[in-house]
């Protein structure tokens, strides 16, 4: 059951990311592009209907959700001994210190490569793949340099604001000391 369950998870999560280039119009001018409608007006076989479009628009992120979620408890609950260890081996040790910064720092470099394109995105696997490596390492370089300007220099700091405890003075005994002498 655990395994169909993370088979059905690892479905729904590429179904989220790769059924989009389903619905396109094909690489290309639109004049050479795949038409979603023939010359009488019906749609093509892989072309959505405005319902379809709708009905994918509105469950696409829940079901993203749910596939997550299940590949999470998943791991958490060590139903797959062997993939838990290979992802918490030690090399994703320092990754997961860096995950906060790269989530604050990718999508205003997503935006900032979309601004910079000089004509529409031409939707593909190997694009979205491509797009995907590119944008993983430019988030995570930069979460390295802001962790080295930002997040370490600012934790030092704080800990000089910090007071440290105080450890007790030797005058006073402890309750054990106090039992022996007696």
């Amino acid at each position: 059951l655990v395994y169909s369950l993370n088979v059905l998870a690892a479905a729904i999560i590429a179904c989220c990311i790769f059924l989009p280039y389903l619905n396109t119009d094909g690489p290309g001018s639109p004049p050479l592009a795949r038409q979603c409608t023939d010359p009488t007006g019906e749609n093509k076989f892989l072309c959505w209907s405005l319902w379809q479009n709708a009905f994918f628009v509105a469950l696409c992120r829940p079901a993203w959700v749910v596939g997550w979620l299940i590949l999470t408890l998943t791991f958490y609950f060590d139903y797959l001994p062997l993939l838990n260890g290979i992802f918490s081996a030690r090399f994703f040790g320092p990754l997961s210190n860096l995950t906060f910064g790269a989530y604050l720092i990718h999508p205003a470099l997503i935006k900032l490569a979309a601004a910079n394109e000089y004509d529409y995105y031409t939707y593909s696997p190997f694009f979205v793949l491509g797009r995907t490596v590119f944008f993983f390492l430019l988030s995570y370089g930069a979460a390295v340099v802001l962790w080295c300007l930002v997040e370490k220099p600012f934790a030092t700091m704080t800990g000089w604001l910090v007071p440290k405890k105080r450890k007790p003075s030797g005058s006073q005994s402890s309750p054990d000391c106090e039992r022996s002498e007696e």
